[in-house]
């Protein structure tokens, strides 16, 4: 099972950092082989941020990434900016802050997922 959080607005401040799971050996004499590891070998995290929240979906979106990062919800679904489709991830580093008194922002990393179901 999926929560989708695309119903809340990300900012323009987020990144996306891609990376690769790669096997490495090294052999005496210097020389190094590498491969590329599993069929799911291109990993993907985004720093994100939400504002401006209301107290209401702040503390809603709160508890939703917070459940993603404590493993009680399988994975998020969020489609990334100037992508087409959603994709799985969860949640790390949830971090919510005042911007006002009425307004708050909620900053997270997102890593994607490749979940069996």
């Amino acid at each position: 099972m999926s929560v989708s959080i695309d119903s809340y607005e990300t900012t323009y401040n987020c990144s996306k950092t891609p990376a690769y799971n790669i096997k490495e050996t090294q052999f005496g004499d210097g020389y190094i082989q590498t491969a590329l590891d599993g069929i799911n070998y291109q990993r993907e995290e985004w720093s994100i941020e939400f504002e401006p929240l209301t107290t209401s979906a702040a503390n809603t979106l709160e508890n939703i990434l917070l459940e993603s990062v404590n493993g009680t919800s399988k994975v998020l679904s969020w489609t990334p900016m100037g992508e087409a489709s959603a994709k799985k991830w969860t949640a790390h580093q949830v971090n919510k802050r005042p911007n006002s008194t009425t307004t708050w922002s909620i900053t997270c990393s997102f890593r994607r997922e490749f979940p069996l179901s």
